[in-house]
């Protein structure tokens, strides 16, 4: 766990006393799932390169040059996507970031302390197998949807975990301020008054 947190990646948005405890993105399997329709037309495209090929050989290869580049951007638009699209749990926090350089940039987040309940659902055999599936935390004010996360058991493990520490703390601050109320009300009635 300490060494989670060492190698934890740091943000921006991050307050000094703030922790990463958990730092993922969606499954590699949530990649090839969106990945199945370009190639499909990719390969569709090439097969018309082919036959368009056979009528005259400059259109086959304009067509299929065309294919293969719109491959590549299918493909590099997927991955940047894929990469930038992360969730954070942190000490205080849980955090999703949706974020397509000049595209969009969005920053869900909910506290811990307002978490009133964590979902976990699997959608397929292929989830059990490849041990992914979804988590939705859900809070006082809104809701955080952490979709194909691999080891969701152990994430919302680690969630219900820091929620915990965080009660904690929030009990040990209360007790500590009744502690000092008490202290100075004892100290204020045991001087003198003139």
């Amino acid at each position: 766990e300490n060494a989670r947190k060492i190698n934890a990646p740091q943000f921006g948005w991050q307050s000094a006393d703030e922790n990463v405890v958990v730092f993922t993105r969606e499954h590699p399997w949530s990649l090839v799932r969106t990945s199945i329709l370009p190639v499909g037309l990719t390969m569709l495209a090439i097969a018309l390169a082919l036959l368009a090929g056979q009528l005259t050989p400059v259109l086959g290869l304009i067509v299929g040059v065309l294919s293969g580049l719109a491959l590549l951007a299918a493909f590099v638009y997927l991955i940047a996507d894929w990469r930038n699209d992360y969730y954070v749990v942190t000490n205080k926090r849980i955090v999703h970031i949706d974020e397509l350089p000049i595209i969009r940039k969005r920053r869900e987040e909910a506290p811990l302390s307002a978490v009133s309940e964590i979902q976990f659902a699997r959608n397929s055999i292929l989830a059990q197998v490849l041990d992914f599936g979804d988590l939705r935390v859900e809070t006082f004010s809104g809701m955080v949807a952490m979709k194909d996360i691999p080891h969701p058991n152990e994430v919302k493990d680690l969630i219900q975990r820091e929620i915990e520490r965080v009660k904690a703390r929030a009990r040990a601050s209360e007790r500590n301020a009744i502690r000092n109320e008490l202290t100075k009300r004892i100290i204020t009635q045991e001087v003198p008054k003139d």
